[in-house]
């Protein structure tokens, strides 16, 4: 594949931004991402893979999205949390994410589980195609575009109070009597 189109809602598709980022920026490869309502006026380069993202693998808007396309063109690769659903039956491959049932509205397992799922398939598919070096898939390094320090100070380092030094000084009477924001508080640069 030379290109990726990511189609999804909600959550599912903020998983697939997260891996459309990661196939851009370690891949170097277009990527596209969609809502699925939308998804069907996308113009499509051919050697695009197409990868379609729903939780349950019913969602609506991406059934109808992914049912409008020519049979493997372009190739559809399903990330589902059910393997016997609509969607992976209509795929050329899945990919489970095994999050089990999401009970609440906050799908934060979901897109978890989704996001490491899709990115450890990309990351597979992109050695396979000589697009990243198998050495550079599984070294963790401070230099790669996903963990670099200056994308932001928190990301990479632990956390901000790594970078961030905070100095407290002592408040005055007239600053304790006005309630939460009575501290005198200096950031300064470690």
């Amino acid at each position: 594949f030379d290109g990726q189109q990511v189609i999804g809602c909600g959550t599912s598709l903020n998983a697939g931004f997260v891996i459309g980022n990661l196939v851009r920026r370690l891949g170097g490869l277009p990527v596209a991402a969609s809502v699925a309502s939308e998804a069907a006026e996308d113009v499509v380069e051919p050697r695009t893979l197409c990868l379609a993202i729903s939780q349950s693998g019913e969602t609506a808007d991406v059934l109808d999205a992914v049912a409008s396309r020519v049979a493997g063109e372009p190739p559809l690769l399903a990330l589902t949390n059910n393997s016997h659903s609509t969607l992976a039956r209509r795929a050329d491959a899945v990919m489970r994410c095994a999050a089990g049932p999401e009970i609440c509205v906050a799908a934060t397992k979901t897109f978890v589980c989704q996001t490491i799922a899709g990115a450890a398939v990309m990351v597979s598919a992109l050695v396979a195609t000589k697009r990243l070096s198998a050495t550079a898939a599984t070294t963790s390094s401070r230099a790669s575009p996903m963990t670099s320090p200056t994308a932001r100070p928190d990301v990479g380092r632990g956390s901000a109070r790594d970078d961030w030094s905070v100095k407290d000084s002592d408040p005055t009477p007239a600053q304790t009597s006005t309630g939460p924001s009575s501290r005198d508080t200096t950031m300064s640069r470690s």
